[in-house]
C-alpha cells in the first residue's frame, strides 16, 4: 500500500511539473525570440566580448524566410573577414580565421521544407577557416545579396539573402 501511495504521489508530482513547463513556455503568438536579423535575442552561452585571445567565433548559424526571401545569417564575435564564392548549386562562404566552438552550431540546417531556393546550410572547418555551404535547388550559381549588421550584445551578423523561389 505504501508503494502504491508513493507511486501515485510521484505521478502527481510529474504531472504538476509538466503543467508548469507548459505554462512557462512562451505562447505561439509571441513568436521566435532567438537570434535573427533585427532581433534582440542572444544565442545560448554567448562568449563575453571582446574576446581576449584566439580567432573570432561563429556562435550561431541561422535561416529564415521573410517576405518570401530566403536568408542565411551567421552571428560572429567580430566583424567578419570573409569571401563568398558562387558555385553550381551553392554559395560557399569562407570565414577567415574563424572557429565554431559549439558542436551544435556545426549541425547542418535542413531547410528544404521551407520551399525556397535553399535546401541545406552546412558548416565545416577548413584549416584555420570555417566554410558555410549554402546549397540550392537550382544547378546554376545562385545570385545573392550580402551585408554585415550589428546584432544584440555587441555581436555581428553576416546576412546573405538569396532570390525567392520561382
Amino acid at each position: 500500500m505504501l508503494r502504491l501511495t508513493l507511486a501515485l504521489g510521484l505521478c502527481a508530482s510529474l504531472a504538476q511539473a509538466d503543467k508548469l513547463r507548459v505554462e512557462a513556455a512562451a505562447p505561439p503568438s509571441e513568436g521566435y525570440k532567438g537570434v535573427a536579423p533585427g532581433a534582440q535575442g542572444l544565442p545560448p552561452h554567448p562568449p563575453k566580448l571582446p574576446l581576449k585571445t584566439g580567432p573570432q567565433r561563429m556562435i550561431w548559424p541561422g535561416f529564415q524566410v521573410r517576405d518570401g526571401v530566403p536568408t542565411v545569417f551567421l552571428e560572429l564575435t567580430a566583424p567578419p573577414d570573409y569571401k563568398i564564392d558562387e558555385q553550381k548549386g551553392a554559395l560557399v562562404v569562407t570565414l577567415r580565421n574563424t572557429v565554431v566552438p559549439l558542436k551544435n552550431n556545426k549541425r547542418p540546417l535542413r531547410v528544404g521544407a521551407f520551399d525556397t531556393a535553399v535546401t541545406d546550410v552546412e558548416t565545416r572547418a577548413k584549416g584555420r577557416d570555417t566554410q558555410v555551404i549554402i546549397k540550392t535547388k537550382d544547378a546554376a550559381a545562385p545570385a545573392h545579396r550580402e551585408r554585415v549588421e550589428a546584432a544584440a550584445g555587441g555581436f555581428q551578423l553576416l546576412v546573405i539573402e538569396l532570390p525567392p523561389a520561382k
